[in-house]
Parts: C-alpha cells; sequence; structure tokens
C-alpha cells in the first residue's frame, strides 16, 4: 500500500484544479490492479452551490462525483472508491475540484492500495 496522502483546497474555479498534495505516485512492475479510496470533507458557503470532485490518472478522469448544497454554509462527507488496472511504468493518481460558486476541500485522503 502506499502511504496515504491528505489535501486541501479553496477556490471558486469552474474549471477542474488540482487539490494540494493528494498526489501518489504508483509504479508497478508488471500489469497491476490498484484499489483507490478518496475521502473528504468539503464545504459551501453559499445555498445552491454546485461542486465537483474527481480522480484523476495521470490526466485521464476515473471517477467523478457531484454535490449540491441546499444550504449555505453546508458541510458534507465524501468517498470514492475506483479499480485501476494499471500497466508497467509510472502512473500518478490526484483528486481535482472545481465549483459554481466558493469550495473548501479538507481533509482530502487518497489512499491506493495494489490488489492483484
Amino acid at each position: 500500500a502506499q502511504n496515504p496522502t491528505t489535501g486541501s483546497l479553496t477556490t471558486t474555479s469552474a474549471s477542474f484544479v488540482d487539490v494540494t498534495n493528494t498526489a501518489v505516485v504508483v509504479v508497478p512492475v508488471l500489469t497491476a490492479k490498484v484499489l483507490i479510496n478518496v475521502a473528504a470533507v468539503i464545504l459551501n458557503g453559499v445555498a445552491t452551490a454546485d461542486s465537483r470532485l474527481q480522480l484523476v490518472r495521470d490526466s485521464t478522469p476515473l471517477e467523478l462525483t457531484r454535490q449540491q448544497f441546499p444550504d449555505p454554509n453546508s458541510r458534507e462527507v465524501i468517498n470514492m472508491t475506483y479499480i485501476d488496472t494499471l500497466t508497467p511504468g509510472s502512473h500518478t493518481y490526484k483528486v481535482q475540484a472545481m465549483t459554481n460558486n466558493n469550495l473548501t476541500v479538507e481533509r482530502c485522503r487518497v489512499t491506493v492500495l495494489m490488489i492483484e
């Protein structure tokens, strides 16, 4: 298992931006399956905000979660789990976020576990 990373971000970006300190590099020697888990707390300062987190391998989006906030100052826990098959070589997983208003991502934890 790779050491988990924990990152954070505050953004108003309507395009995906990297969540700081969430990159995990995996370098399999052979073809391998990995289990990736992302857990994060997200907050929005306004009602009706629409926010998204996505898991990316290298530059390829793998998993997307969308959260709509009904109330100002809402806080939600987000979990994503993804199984991926890697070819030999270096691969980087990271989390990206975007919003239509103001988004804070706290305690965004990325864990990668080799399963085959």
